[in-house]
């Protein structure tokens, strides 16, 4: 596989990652529902230190870095807290 193939390959997997977000981002409006439904607040930080934990557990399981992995849930978890929040208005 030469360089130009290697580029292709990785902006298809840069669309998958993007695709899965979006089915992340997306389901927002169910647990907001669920969440509205059950008196609990958007940002719930016993749920977010589970899927950090989950995450970076699969972290390990897949021999990547914890820590990393970890930021980028941090960050998907803020996107699904925001997009619930504009749902609730």
């Amino acid at each position: 596989m030469d360089l130009k193939e290697a580029r292709e390959e990785l902006a298809a997997i840069d669309r998958e990652i993007v695709t899965l977000i979006k089915k992340r981002s997306d389901f927002a409006s169910v647990i907001r529902d669920a969440k509205k439904e059950s008196g609990t607040p958007v940002r719930d930080e016993k749920q977010r230190m589970g899927v950090l934990l989950r995450a970076m557990g699969f972290a390990e399981d897949s021999g990547l870095d914890p820590e990393r992995i970890c930021e980028i849930f941090e960050i998907l978890i803020e996107m699904n807290e925001d997009m619930q929040r504009k749902l609730s208005k």
